[in-house]
């Protein structure tokens, strides 16, 4: 959809009229960021890809349009350009996350005897561990406190199935 808004310039008495356009830009998991991502045909892959776009470009407002799925954030999205939107295409079901999906075959039964040992004897066969550098996670950032004190360290989050995994630790 395009929207056209007008502008009346004056400059040394004359009248100039100047035309800014909303310009709406597609973004998908399974896009490229060598595509445009005018239309929901060519997506762009990556949110930043499509705000680094709209630098220096003419436009009333910008409204980047994610499509389905899983939007992974490899950083912090820095959003630098003015009047955008970003937002799901047509109320699509869409996930933007700083974290990465794990796949389930990567989970492994625990074989350490000492480990064994700690979990009580009904939840050793239930206990699952993960080694991250074997599917690319190798920087687990640092704990740091935020909030209005700072009292309370930043926790990293671990989901499963979509929700938060409350008994799990990330031990380096």
């Amino acid at each position: 959809m395009l929207t056209l808004v007008i502008f009346l310039l004056s400059c040394n008495g004359l009248l100039t009229v100047v035309t800014a356009a909303d310009v709406h830009l597609y973004v998908s998991p399974t896009g490229s960021d060598l595509n445009n991502g005018t239309d929901a045909a060519t997506p762009m892959k990556t949110i930043q890809h499509a705000i680094a776009s709209l630098k220096g470009a003419q436009y009333s407002t910008a409204y980047i349009e994610l499509l389905k799925g899983h939007h992974d954030l490899a950083a912090t999205l820095q959003i630098n350009v003015s009047n955008v939107v970003i937002r799901s295409y047509q109320r699509q079901a869409v996930y933007v996350t700083g974290g990465k999906p794990i796949e389930s075959r990567y989970f492994k039964h625990i074989t350490d005897h000492d480990v064994l040992a700690k979990l009580p004897p009904n939840a050793r066969q239930h206990v699952r561990v993960v080694h991250l550098p074997d599917v690319g996670i190798t920087n687990y950032g640092t704990i740091q406190e935020f909030g209005f004190n700072a009292q309370n360290p930043a926790q990293i989050e671990v989901f499963y199935n979509g929700k938060t995994a409350t008994r799990c630790t990330v031990a380096k």
